[in-house]
């Protein structure tokens, strides 16, 4: 089994990944470490040094590298489903998880975004989560095989939740 965890910045797919594949015995593959391990550098600065386009494509080759693979808790960046192509790599023959919560509590887990390159010109974090919540949602949802709401979840609770789900 594979299991994919999408959804916006705070969601609690870092966390909660880490548990699932501990509690299933599983590889976990956070995606974004990957990229940085692979780019030698943290995402802001290589989203700063080569934008996002750049950012995209090690993006795309991580996805490349671990599609199929099994057994395995993917922890997918925000913005890994919003290529068509690379969405489809991603998810195929998974188990895909969207994590969501209200927009506040996003918006105060991230808190000062620091170590986070900017999504978007928007310098408000409350206005910028709601721009990509309204880009991202439909793609999260359409994809998703369950959506788990973690606004008042501990990762804990989250991950059993998730479990269970899986167990049915």
């Amino acid at each position: 089994m594979r299991i994919v965890l999408v959804g916006l910045r705070g969601s609690g797919k870092t966390t909660v990944s880490d548990l699932l594949a501990e509690r299933l015995g599983y590889e976990c593959l956070h995606l974004d470490s990957m990229i940085e391990s692979r780019v030698g550098n943290v995402i802001e600065e290589i989203v700063n040094r080569f934008g996002w386009e750049g950012f995209r494509a090690a993006e795309r080759k991580v996805i490349e590298e671990t599609s199929g693979k099994d057994s395995c808790v993917v922890d997918a960046g925000g913005g890994a489903v919003v290529e068509e192509k690379t969405c489809l790599k991603l998810i195929l023959g998974s188990i895909v998880i969207y994590l969501t919560a209200d927009l506040k509590e996003l918006t105060r887990r991230i808190g000062d975004m620091k170590g986070r390159p900017a999504l978007t010109d928007i310098s408000d974090p409350m206005a910028e989560m709601e721009k990509m919540f309204a880009e991202r949602d439909p793609i999260y949802r359409r994809i998703a095989s369950m959506i788990i709401d973690t606004t008042n979840k501990t990762p804990q609770e989250t991950a059993s939740e998730i479990l269970n789900c899986l167990q049915m």
